[in-house]
């Protein structure tokens, strides 16, 4: 049996429009959710259910600060700023290349200092509300 290709975190981009916000270092989502709704028929002897709308819910990063995307990310939150958002993932550990990359729009719902980390970078933690469709 071989091994499972895998894609390297490092090198992980979160893109606004086409400009890096940083350093990514551990990112959680895009989520896509589609609720299911009851849909039993009273003459059925099976429950059933359908979906209901698909939503994006959030993404979370955490990524090493500087002062232009801290700077920008706070803006953005305060003023409730919706934007174009992308990930972009290196290629796997087989040299191949994802084709595309989730794209979104959202704006930053929570931005905050992270912390310092062991060799004195600060780091912020941030979540982007995404408020329509993923493109994949």
């Amino acid at each position: 049996m071989s091994a499972p290709v895998t894609v390297s975190a490092f090198g992980v981009e979160l893109r606004k429009a086409s400009t890096p916000i940083g350093l990514i270092f551990e990112v959680d989502g895009p989520e896509v959710e589609n609720a299911e709704r009851k849909t039993t028929h009273l003459l059925s002897d099976w429950k059933s259910k359908r979906p209901t709308l698909p939503q994006g819910n959030e993404l979370s990063f955490k990524c090493y600060m500087n002062a232009a995307n801290y700077a920008q990310l706070t803006a953005d939150g305060v003023a409730g700023t919706v934007a174009s958002y992308s990930l972009h993932f290196p290629a796997d550990d087989s040299g191949t290349a994802f084709a595309s990359s989730p794209t979104f729009s959202a704006w930053p719902s929570k931005v905050k200092f992270g912390g310092m980390e062991e060799d004195g970078t600060v780091t912020i933690d941030a979540t982007l509300t995404i408020v329509g469709p993923i493109t994949f």
